[in-house]
């Protein structure tokens, strides 16, 4: 069976960008968390992958509810957030052996 054609490249100018890159551009990008315990694995995740991508930063605002406060507040507190990764763990590992 032939092949399709492929579209000739289109250009993506400023206008064509995402919200979400015109603000992180223009320096105007936050983010928040939501609430629910269950979560706080997942937005701890979020938040290393978005610093190591040079995305967060201590300019960056961030809000969040419940669960998601604590982790912006870790992030505006400068905590180690790998060394929070383990005491996560060690945390569940509390929660699962009854201690």
């Amino acid at each position: 069976m032939p092949s399709l054609p492929r579209p000739p490249p289109r250009y993506v100018g400023p206008a064509a960008l995402h919200p979400a890159v015109q603000a992180f551009q223009q320096g105007t990008l936050g983010f928040a968390f939501s609430g629910g315990g269950f979560f706080f694995p997942y937005h701890l995740g979020c938040v290393i992958q978005l610093k190591d991508m040079g995305i967060l930063d201590q300019r960056t605002p961030l809000a969040g509810a419940s669960c998601g406060s604590i982790i912006a507040s870790c992030v505006n507190a400068g905590l180690d957030l790998h060394a929070l990764v383990g005491e996560l763990l060690q945390f569940a590992n509390d929660c699962r052996s009854g201690f």
